[in-house]
Order: structure tokens, then C-alpha cells, then sequence
């Protein structure tokens, strides 16, 4: 069975989910207003109900790798679906300071490229909340590591070139 719990980044707000079995009960906040959702999971699906402060309505995600979902919403008594996309761990677009930086994580492993010196990738591997991860770019390859930040929307970390003993930020 898969699992939908953790910290999620989705485009209605920030989401924590706890899983047991195949039951997930959650809360998001849209805005600033926090919100709950509790549903099951069948498969690589979960059918949930959501509830907010004056409207209540279900939805779906469906697991697209183990580290993002996309789904969809609706109020009670419309027809209209909306979407909901939500990423966690490593997965999405960063901003770096070698440029917008694409990372797609599952389960413990990471590939990322980016621009750098030319078009360059990364390769990794998460270990408890550390990413370690080699990079290649045209002219260069090397080492490094990162960490999410405790919100999960940013990361820190150091790299060095192969051969060398000096990291940096």
C-alpha cells in the first residue's frame, strides 16, 4: 500500500497527512485558515472529504510518484472539479544559486538537472533527512549534500569539485 503520509506542498496550501492502514485524517491551510481532510486509500488513490470553515466538499489524489500527487476538489452541490497538485521531500523547481534547479525524488532517490555551466544533472540518495548526491556538468563533476529546511521549502547544504577537500556553501 502506499503512503500519503507527511508534509505536502500543494497548490491549495501547505498539508500534513497521517496514514494508519488506509485510513488519512490531515488539515491544510488555505490561506491562513486552517482546514481538515480524512479519507482512504485504495491503491495508488486517495478519496477524501475535506472541511473548511463554510464549505465542505471530497476529492481525490492519486500518488504519480511517491513524492507527488495530483488530484481534484469540489464543493458540495457543484459540478465543477478543481485541481490539486501537491509535491513533498525534494520534488519540484528550485531556485539555486546555479539556477532553477528540477528534482524528482522517489522514495529515496533523487535526480536532478540544472543549468550551471551548461546542462548538468545530480544523482542521490536520502538517508533519514540528508541528501548526498554527485553532480555532473560539462566541464565539471563533484559531491555534495543538502537538507530541507524544517518547513520543507527550502534546503541548505555544500558541494566541492572531485579532488578537491574544500566544500562550500
Amino acid at each position: 500500500m502506499v503512503n500519503f503520509s507527511g508534509r505536502w506542498f500543494s497548490t491549495v496550501g501547505p498539508m500534513d497527512l497521517v496514514q494508519q492502514g488506509s485510513q488519512i485524517e490531515g488539515s491544510y491551510t488555505f490561506g491562513t485558515t486552517k482546514c481538515f481532510l480524512r479519507g482512504q486509500v485504495t491503491g495508488n488513490r486517495l478519496d477524501f472529504r475535506y472541511e473548511e470553515p463554510t464549505i465542505q466538499g471530497e476529492g481525490y489524489f492519486e500518488l504519480q510518484r511517491s513524492c507527488k500527487f495530483v488530484g481534484e476538489w469540489h464543493p458540495d452541490g457543484e459540478e465543477t472539479w478543481f485541481p490539486w497538485i501537491g509535491e513533498r521531500g525534494f520534488e519540484g523547481i528550485w531556485e539555486s544559486t546555479f539556477g532553477l534547479l528540477r528534482a524528482v525524488q522517489e522514495m529515496d532517490q533523487v535526480i536532478g538537472f540544472y543549468e550551471g555551466q551548461g546542462p548538468s544533472n545530480l544523482e542521490g540518495q536520502l538517508i533519514d533527512d540528508r541528501l548526498t548526491f554527485h553532480y555532473q556538468e560539462p566541464q565539471a563533476s563533484g559531491e555534495g549534500w543538502w537538507r530541507l529546511a524544517d518547513d520543507g521549502q527550502s534546503f541548505f547544504g555544500q558541494w566541492r569539485p572531485a579532488g578537491q577537500d574544500h566544500w562550500q556553501p
